[in-house]
């Protein structure tokens, strides 16, 4: 029997793996994906390459894995242009033009899952907010996983909606289709769950990016998605990232709160070019990797140029009691530009 150290180079749906520093060395931690559920790995048995026996306090549980290279897509290489969209997903308006972006410069995306009849108003309402502050500039509403039955229409206007492809991604969707539509300079990524109450004139106020809402080091640590988070680091697979993040108990960088920023094309194409972000597709697939993609996200962001985020802390933009009832009835107590209601997705 022989001792190896876990080293995943192939496919993450089955496993994913990380060092626990305050464990013994040969001692790690997993999160089985199919099952869900977390055990401490005291022995690793490696005689086959394409299999690991790992051996709990409880019963042995073996795990097989292809050791094999996920084929990721550069999202350069696949535009989406309005024209491609059915016109069900699309409204009748003309496609991206360079005149277009230059008359509108700043465009909006709005991330939306809707899971009921009260999420369906969700996406609504934070289209609506857009409209009345900003009537004529673009807005991009990507789908992500919704159930179908609980989707009515909505009259919409130089608006584009995309289904994704990839179900579940989340937070690290709006970054992804920005870099395959291009259909503005500037984007504002808001969930739909946001919604904007005073004009905030974006492009005077961010010139690459600006994280909308941060929170430090005490969310940062937060032990639940902090493999998921070594995973994501792994999968760029960036010493100078690595390097970075490891700077976050020092308050080098912030989280960015539910991965919502305002950021120039430009600026996110420089750091896809760097970091190629689309290899975060394979291992993002459940709420804890998208918590910790808000971590990961962050510090991607500020290892090129740190910036002050546009609204402050956390704790000064979330009431966690906020439901859409008593946003709808006007039961709530702020004047900050953008509400926040929180809801179980």
């Amino acid at each position: 029997m022989s001792l190896t150290k876990l080293n995943y180079t192939g496919r993450y749906q089955h496993l994913k793996g990380i060092k626990i520093p305050s464990y013994p060395s040969l001692k790690y931690q997993e999160l089985i994906r199919d099952n869900r559920f977390t055990v401490d790995i005291d022995t690793l048995h490696s005689n086959d390459k394409n299999s690991l026996d790992i051996y709990t306090n409880t019963i042995p549980t073996n795990i097989i894995w292809t050791p094999t290279d996920e084929v990721v897509p550069n999202p350069l290489d696949m535009p989406i242009q309005e024209q491609s969209l059915p016109p069900s997903l699309s409204s009748p308006s003309s496609s991206v033009s360079d005149n277009v972006k230059q008359v509108n410069p700043l465009g909006f995306i709005i991330l939306r899952n809707i899971i009921n009849s009260i999420t369906n108003e969700y996406w609504k309402e934070c289209y609506r907010c857009i409209r009345r502050l900003y009537p004529d500039n673009r807005i991009l509403i990507i789908d992500d996983n919704s159930k179908k039955q609980f989707v009515s229409n909505e009259v919409l206007t130089n608006t584009m909606i995309i289904e994704s492809e990839f179900p579940k991604r989340g937070e690290f969707l709006p970054y992804y289709y920005y870099l395959r539509t291009n259909f503005c300079e500037k984007v504002v990524i808001l969930h739909d769950s946001m919604f904007i109450k005073k004009y905030i004139n974006f492009n005077s106020v961010v010139d690459d990016y600006r994280i909308l809402i941060h929170f430090g080091k005490e969310f940062i640590n937060d032990r639940e998605s902090f493999p998921s988070q070594i995973n994501m680091l792994r999968a760029l697979n960036s010493d100078k990232l690595n390097n970075f993040y490891n700077k976050k108990d020092q308050n080098y960088w912030s989280g960015c709160f539910g991965s919502m920023s305002v950021i120039t094309y430009k600026y996110l194409k420089q750091i896809d070019d760097e970091f190629h972000i689309s290899r975060l597709i394979p291992v993002i697939t459940c709420r804890i990797d998208r918590c910790a993609f808000e971590r990961i996200l962050g510090c991607i962001l500020q290892s090129k140029n740190k910036t002050s985020s546009l609204l402050g802390h956390l704790t000064l933009n979330c009431d966690w009691r906020l439901n859409f009832n008593t946003y709808k009835n006007n039961s709530y107590n702020s004047n900050l530009p953008i509400i926040k209601i929180f809801t179980g997705r």
